[in-house]
């Protein structure tokens, strides 16, 4: 019985020190987990009260690059007006025959004067506004540029320095006075005289029509270069159909029209029809009713919701059941920060801003604080189009003549850009009207996964390190790509309808047919960017790596004199603007390097960027292209279209700049 009970006692020992052990044991597990609570607690990254650094509002003090602010736009028109020598009418009172504001737009000022107020605490330069004024009422007209400062109350208007002054009248852009006039007169000469020949060979007409109505329009200038006339102001008019996206219908009839500011009225130059030219409405009248022209006969199809060109969604859906598209999220708001224009993001600085004329612009963009560019900003987009009738043959577009700027507009939140994104509105001072303009959602700047990663390592073996190792790439796009590891890409996406033309046989070698009657035919697009590089300081030189194929001796092989085919480089500094002109080659691939030969690493190999080019074929045969005048060349005596690259140094402004096609 008592060595039961010894027993017994034994095990309730063991049981007590095993209680003991599991309450120790529970007790470590409560302060571990409450550590390590507290540990995750204190890595959340603070909340900041959900407060996000973005703020959008005009400045009372605006950077030097920012746009016309409201209130600097009352004070230039005010001050504009009371110019008596200026001559300007309100926007509503506008002609071709009189002085009226075409646009204005900040003047960013010389970058000496920027960088010495950026990097030495310089006088900041006076703010000011270019503006452009069609002198309509002059003889001979002109169109005139001035400076006028300091915003936001000016006192002085001046010529704007290194740009040509008196610009020849018939060279100005297109303009609502202009066109409206012309449209109008055409449309009314077309009905009056050609009344007939319209109805039965194309089933409308320009006035009356009821729901079959034509109009002139699609104009394609014929420049000066190509028509032969040094001062002549020539425009190409097709005939469209009114259907919804105008442009998809076009018709096998156009018209030259040159516009005479002076009287207000036009005079036709050129008829086209059914693939035949005539020099008047009234040869073409005459010849129609006496049958020595040939006819056609296109009927015309009233719009419905089925017209292939309307802009309704229709059609078999891709889903049998509707899903909502990916979204991307940011888990603790926004890691970017934008004051006014300025723009923040992991290393990177820049600002923004949108040209009337050229479009988006960046400037005094910084890596980890070191500048590597004063400016990336669009300068022109060309399209070139081909044809056999003239309202394909002759377009040849420079968008600035448009304004590049206030056709930057309506981003639309989960199409173009993210719905997270931040959203920018523009304004703009254009001729229609006395007050600043707002277009809205011009610009969109968001944070965005690409899915490939910066940096990578993934090793099995333990010699290798034995784990995962990565970054992913996220961007920052704002018509630019910041990428975390310093790189800038500039992307530039075509899309949208064709500027269709009348399918005729003649034009199978310029394009295809997509639809009845249309062809969408061969066009060259160009877009042309500046590029201010400035690596570790504005003395930047340019130099490519030209890789070339090498052989070396193959000691090593049992094949007697066997060689080891490779390839090597050579530096290759380039000393002028002719030999900086470059244009790909697959047959010499080069590494193109822009350096500061003052500022080193500790293996004595200057610090560069590598610019990196899209690959391109020129289908414009540059005889073509210069000898009319299709393009203008720069001072470097090269083709603009025939080259990726053109390197040259603008003494007046004292920067370094190259440009990119």
């Amino acid at each position: 019985m008592e060595k039961y009970r010894r027993s017994i006692g034994r095990w309730r020992m063991v049981a007590f020190v095993l209680l003991l052990c599991m309450l120790a044991l529970l007790v470590g597990i409560i302060i571990i987990s409450f550590v390590k609570n507290r540990q995750l607690e204190e890595q959340v990254v603070p909340e900041c009260s959900g407060k996000e650094e973005i703020n959008l509002a005009q400045p009372d003090d605006p950077s030097v690059f920012h746009d016309l602010t409201a209130v600097e736009v009352r004070g230039l028109m005010k001050y504009l007006h009371s110019q008596k020598s200026l001559n300007l009418v309100q926007p509503a009172e506008k002609r071709t025959n009189n002085s009226y504001l075409y646009l204005a737009e900040i003047y960013v000022p010389a970058k000496m004067k920027v960088l010495d107020y950026l990097d030495h605490n310089g006088v900041k330069p006076e703010r000011e506004a270019i503006v452009t004024i069609f002198r309509g009422d002059k003889r001979p007209p002109v169109v005139e540029e001035y400076l006028v400062g300091p915003l936001p109350n000016p006192n002085h208007w001046k010529e704007v320095p290194f740009r040509r002054q008196k610009i020849p009248f018939n060279l100005r852009p297109l303009t609502s006075p202009e066109l409206d006039s012309e449209i109008f007169l055409l449309e009314d000469a077309i009905h009056s005289t050609l009344y007939d020949l319209v109805l039965e060979s194309f089933g409308g007409k320009f006035r009356d029509c009821g729901d079959k109505c034509l109009t002139m329009q699609s104009p394609a200038p014929f420049s000066p270069a190509v028509s032969g006339v040094p001062h002549g102001r020539k425009i190409w008019y097709t005939m469209l159909r009114t259907i919804d996206f105008f442009i998809l219908h076009p018709l096998d009839f156009a018209v030259l029209v040159d516009f005479n500011y002076e009287t207000q009225n036009i005079a036709i130059d050129a008829v086209w029809y059914h693939g035949q030219s005539f020099s008047s409405l009234e040869e073409l009248a005459t010849g129609y009713s006496d049958g020595s022209v040939t006819k056609m006969k296109v009927p015309y199809s009233p719009e419905n919701d089925n017209t292939f060109s309307k802009m309704t969604r229709r059609g078999q859906a891709f889903q049998n059941e509707f899903k909502r598209d990916p979204i991307e999220v940011e888990p603790d708001g926004k890691r970017y920060s934008i004051h006014h224009n300025h723009v923040e993001y992991m290393g990177w600085k820049f600002y923004y801003r949108m040209s009337t004329v050229a479009g988006p612009q960046l400037y005094d963009i910084r890596f980890r604080n070191e500048r590597i560019a004063y400016e990336i900003s669009l300068q022109e987009i060309v399209v070139l189009y081909s044809g056999f009738k003239p309202g394909q043959m002759f377009p040849d577009y420079y968008d600035s003549c448009t304004l590049i700027g206030p056709q930057d507009k309506g981003l639309v939140p989960g199409i173009d850009c993210p719905a997270h994104a931040t959203f920018m509105d523009t304004s703009f001072v254009l001729e229609s009207s006395k007050e600043p303009l707002t277009f809205k959602n011009t610009f969109c700047i968001f944070e965005h996964n690409t899915g490939y990663p910066l940096r990578r390592h993934h090793s099995y073996a333990m010699g290798y390190g034995s784990y995962y190792e990565g970054m992913s790439n996220v961007v920052l796009t704002l018509r630019s790509v910041f990428t975390v590891n310093g790189v800038v890409q500039v992307r530039a996406i075509s899309t949208g309808y064709i500027l269709a033309t009348f399918h005729t046989d003649q034009e199978a070698p310029y394009g295809a047919q997509v639809h009845d009657h249309i062809n969408g035919n061969l066009h060259t697009h160009l877009f042309n960017f500046k590029v201010d590089i400035d690596i570790k300081g504005k003395t930047n030189r340019f130099a490519t790596w030209d890789i070339a194929p090498t052989s070396r001796p193959n000691d090593y092989s049992a094949t007697p004199n066997a060689k080891y085919h490779m390839t090597n480089y050579s530096r290759n500094v380039k000393d002028t603007e002719l030999a900086g002109a470059y244009k790909f080659n697959f047959e010499t691939p080069k590494y193109l390097l822009f350096y500061n030969e003052q500022e080193k690493n500790a293996y004595g190999n200057p610090k560069a960027y590598r610019i990196t080019l899209p690959i391109s074929i020129e289908c414009q045969p540059s005889h073509k292209l210069v000898n009319e005048g299709r393009i203008r060349t720069r001072t470097v005596k090269t083709n603009h279209a025939q080259l990726d690259l053109i390197l040259t140094r603008f003494i007046g402004n004292s920067h370094t700049v190259f440009e990119l096609v």
